[in-house]
């Protein structure tokens, strides 16, 4: 039942190992945007179930989402819609291709839950429409079109990363609109 999968969640997120992963760290040995990603995925995922938890136990989902959603800020270093694997990188432009996608995800999810970017909807909104069109510029037409694991790269596009992004940006035409462009529509078909 979902109040015992939120408990459990309580749980974990309470562990001194669970708050040092989900700390951000730059350095020799930084933290990964993974973490905070999937986890803000999970706790969205949970507050826009409409079975979701008691009052308490919602209030507790939106709060520590707020709270991971904050920590993951550290990882979209500007305004473009591009995501950081690290924190603090040499060349914050340099965006992860894969981070950037399972970000969409976490978005879209924080959307579907009703809970805004630390409760701002407009700017949820926002980021949701940068970060789908990053992600759009990002493609890579040809033979095998789709996306490259990062900036810079010149093998062929990677099939599970494509994958990945096509049904993010599918929940972002069907969720919120965005109008992909006609080049990625071709190259899904």
């Amino acid at each position: 039942d979902i109040d015992r999968v939120v408990r459990l969640l309580r749980t974990a997120l309470a562990q001194p190992e669970t708050v040092r992963a989900l700390a951000v760290r730059s350095g020799p040995n930084p933290s990964r945007a993974e973490q905070a990603v999937w986890t803000a995925t999970a706790l969205a995922s949970l507050l826009g179930r409409r079975d979701a938890s008691d009052p308490e136990g919602r209030r507790w989902l939106a709060d520590t989402l707020a709270a991971v959603q904050a920590a993951a800020e550290a990882y979209r270093p500007d305004p473009d819609g591009g995501w950081n694997a690290v924190p603090g990188q040499p060349d914050p432009g340099r965006h992860n291709i894969y981070v950037t996608g399972l970000a969409l995800h976490m978005l879209l999810a924080s959307r579907a839950a009703d809970a805004g970017w630390r409760g701002d909807r407009a700017r949820l909104d926002a980021m949701i429409g940068s970060t789908a069109d990053w992600l759009a510029a990002a493609f890579v037409e040809g033979d095998a079109p789709g996306w490259r694991r990062g900036p810079g790269d010149d093998r062929p596009p990677d099939s599970g990363i494509t994958l990945l992004i096509y049904s993010a940006l599918g929940r972002a035409c069907s969720e919120f609109g965005w109008a992909p462009p006609a080049r990625i529509r071709d190259g899904a078909l």
